[in-house]
């Protein structure tokens, strides 16, 4: 939540949950939204740098609709960012959205920053995503939310994108 990024302790106790479960936390990325950053910035940047230096990885999520993204990423040592939602979902359709996600995907490449779009529901986006060498995409195309079982079984078949050909997509 917003409010865990105010807690100082937080690096620590998610280091104790992840050695209890035997879990390095560099196999977790710690998703975090502008918005809770900006809340209280000095206390949200020594816990996002705790947690980098403890080994988790950083996410900003609904990346490009706050009001600092560009400084986010100049401030903080951020492992990946979310495209949001709303300039994937008119991919297709809209100039502005396309010109939008293709200099998120060149800016994500010269920086060295993984890269995620976020709600991918059609073949179309999918393949205009992967025209623009969009690394990774996430949403209804691929699955709908489910409980962890489901996860379980699913992960344990194979690959879930519905034509994967080794792409991540």
């Amino acid at each position: 939540s917003m409010k865990a990024l105010e807690r100082i302790d937080l690096p620590d106790t998610l280091t104790t949950y992840c050695t209890q479960a035997g879990v390095e936390p560099g196999q977790l990325i710690i998703e975090v939204t502008e918005s809770a950053i900006m809340d209280e910035v000095a206390v949200a940047l020594e816990v996002i740098s705790r947690l980098h230096l403890k080994g988790f990885k950083l996410s900003i999520d609904d990346f490009g609709t706050g009001y600092s993204s560009l400084n986010s990423l100049h401030q903080l040592d951020i492992d990946w960012i979310k495209i949001d939602r709303a300039f994937v979902t008119d991919i297709n359709t809209d100039t502005q959205s396309y010109q939008i996600v293709n200099a998120l995907v060149k800016m994500s490449e010269a920086l060295a920053i993984g890269l995620v779009a976020e709600g991918v529901e059609t073949e179309e986006q999918l393949e205009r995503l992967r025209t623009m060498r969009c690394p990774l995409g996430q949403g209804y195309w691929f699955a709908r939310p489910m409980a962890a079982t489901e996860v379980a079984r699913l992960m344990a078949s194979g690959p879930t994108c519905p034509d994967s050909d080794g792409v991540e997509m």
